[in-house]
């Protein structure tokens, strides 16, 4: 069960670093694509440089990682559910190509 789960992870992870770029420059435009993927760092910087702390607080003070672990699918669960909202109403506005 462990292989088939880190494979599927590795699957999405590898499809994410693919269509990040495609994505940029669909909603955002071709021109913005460097500063677009420049802010995106930027602002991973606190999340990688906290990432430490924020795990050993789990492990010193609550004993265990399981509430991390919680934490950790609980924000994947609410980015897909941004995702798919996203994905939803751009269908909706997207108009059907017409084949003369």
């Amino acid at each position: 069960m462990l292989v088939v789960l880190t494979t599927v992870a590795g699957v999405c992870e590898g499809f994410l670093l693919c269509i990040r770029g495609v994505l940029y420059g669909d909603y955002l435009g071709v021109v913005s694509m460097g500063l677009a993927s420049g802010l995106q760092g930027l602002c991973m910087v606190p999340a990688f440089m906290g990432a430490p702390a924020s795990i050993g607080f789990f492990r010193d003070k609550m004993g265990s990682y399981d509430q991390f672990y919680w934490l950790l699918g609980a924000v994947n669960i609410l980015a897909s559910c941004l995702i798919s909202v996203i994905a939803v109403i751009d269908k909706l506005r997207r108009k059907e190509w017409a084949v003369n």
